[in-house]
């Protein structure tokens, strides 16, 4: 394609927004510091347009677009000259608003720095991520609709200058590299790489025992993001074990002693592609690989006119208003205990795991689902006590979901798939474990109701698609998303 037939294709394409910041640290305070020259990018494979670029003072005014910047592409090599610009303040920052036309994320792979600038003292640090914004609906040609008058900002991307010796900068001594970023990585079952593998690994949580041989650098003070750092580099999490039973051991063959405290790495989530074009929606429907976690579905209730409830901490049975009655409440819209839109399992699916599991790049590419939590989804069992469809961005699967062929599992039957296995981490956290049949797998919660009993959840189990009667039982968390791959 021509740069001509590219330039006309990019007026409805992503606007991606990313920032570069300049400062100069100067000699003295009243020193000028001034920016010439242009900047080097170098972009592999493919090609992104800049629309404009806008330049920021840092003394407080709204950035100003610059009128002598030409828009262009930057496809190989590109030299964008800004034109000379100066403030007493020592810093500047950069706006370069960047259309794509691909669904692609960009980061900053590296910055080199000429030998002239590395010899006035200047260094550099970087961070950040481009990502693509979603403007309006696509048109005919299958290109998102693009407002040139809109601005937005879906990712800052920080490109820190520091010029110690000098009164000025010279941007032609600069090269920022930009490539393609995807914040999954396609893998086999093993967690190999593989651009055609059934899995992704996507995410963070703590999963595996520390090794004997690593440290817990401080023990009291975790670090910024909550996690304690090991002698290996890595993070950990701090636990005080509560396991489901006795004699459960760990992956490496060490008891568990309720009590005791225990540290678990934090590694990349393994998730198995169930679709790769759920209802539809050229979305990836996935199933974490592996029991992450372990809760209630919910463990507050009262029994009251012969059903049970679902209350508040307090003892206050949950009302719900807009629901129907007969799905998920009664004809006063009290909510039934088995209820999945008010369970504990939702609200750890959607609040903590979420938070926990998922950065802002991660974030971006996983899809808000419309969860199903039909009569049908339940396989026809749920009664009265199925609820209304959610609106989340993780859920756990239905008993129709592990049923589905499609998805490859087992339509009734042993199923290897229906006998998720526990990960270290989640066993401490007080999920049930087999030593049987499929050693180390457990039982993880779905979110359908069994309607013959008014506290009964379907869950699957040792290969099979069972329930349980008691819904307080802090069972096994297995998550599942849509993400656009």
């Amino acid at each position: 394609m021509s740069l001509k037939m590219k330039l006309v294709s990019m007026v409805s394409a992503f606007i991606l927004v990313l920032s570069l910041m300049l400062t100069g640290v100067l000699a003295s305070q009243m020193q000028t510091l001034t920016m010439t020259g242009s900047v080097n990018f170098n972009v592999a494979d493919k090609s992104l347009y800049v629309k404009q670029v806008r330049i920021k003072h840092n003394n407080g005014s709204e950035p100003q677009v610059v009128s002598d910047f030409l828009p262009g592409y930057i496809n190989g090599n590109f030299d964008m000259n800004i034109g000379e610009h100066n403030n007493s303040t020592g810093s500047f920052a950069l706006y370069f608003d960047i259309i794509n036309a691909t669904d692609t994320m960009w980061r900053i792979s590296s910055v080199a720095l000429s030998e002239q600038l590395q010899a006035e003292g200047v260094t550099e640090s970087h961070s950040g991520t481009i990502e693509v914004n979603e403007l309006t609906d696509t048109d005919s040609d299958g290109y998102k609709n693009f407002d040139p008058s809109t601005t937005a900002i879906d990712g800052t991307l920080i490109l820190t200058i520091t010029a110690p010796n000098s009164s000025s900068i010279d941007l032609s001594g600069i090269t920022i590299t930009l490539e393609e970023y995807l914040p999954y990585e396609r893998v086999d079952q093993n967690g190999n790489p593989d651009p055609d593998g059934g899995y992704i690994l996507f995410g963070y949580y703590p999963q595996t025992i520390k090794e004997s041989g690593v440290t817990i650098l401080n023990e009291t003070q975790p670090e910024a993001n909550g996690y304690y750092l090991g002698s290996d580099g890595e993070y950990y999490e701090k636990v005080v074990a509560n396991p489901n039973g006795s004699g459960y051991t760990f992956s490496d063959g060490t008891s568990i002693t309720s009590g005791q405290t225990y540290y678990f790495k934090v590694e990349p989530l393994l998730w198995r592609i169930l679709t790769e074009d759920y209802k539809g929606t050229g979305n990836a429907l996935v199933v974490s690989d592996i029991i992450v976690d372990a809760t209630a579905f919910q463990s507050n209730y009262i029994s009251s006119d012969g059903s049970i409830y679902a209350t508040d901490e307090d003892g206050t049975i949950l009302i719900d208003e807009s629901a129907t009655p007969g799905q998920g409440v009664d004809e006063n819209h009290q909510v039934y205990v088995n209820s999945y839109k008010y369970s504990e399992l939702r609200a750890f699916l959607t609040g903590e795991f979420y938070d926990k599991a998922f950065g802002e790049e991660e974030k971006s590419i996983i899809q808000l689902t419309e969860v199903d939590n039909s009569l049908e989804s339940t396989g026809g069992n749920g009664g009265q006590y199925m609820c209304e469809n959610t609106n989340d961005y993780v859920f756990a699967l239905s008993y129709s979901d592990v049923n589905n062929t499609e998805y490859g599992y087992i339509n009734g039957g042993d199923d290897p798939y229906k006998a998720p296995t526990t990960s270290d981490y989640s066993l401490a956290n007080n999920a049930f474990m087999h030593t049987s049949v499929y050693p180390r797998t457990g039982l993880a919660w779905l979110r359908s109701p069994y309607g013959v009993n008014g506290s009964t959840m379907f869950c699957i189990t040792h290969g099979l698609c069972d329930y349980n009667n008691v819904v307080v039982y802090s069972e096994g968390v297995l998550p599942a998303l849509q993400i656009q791959l």
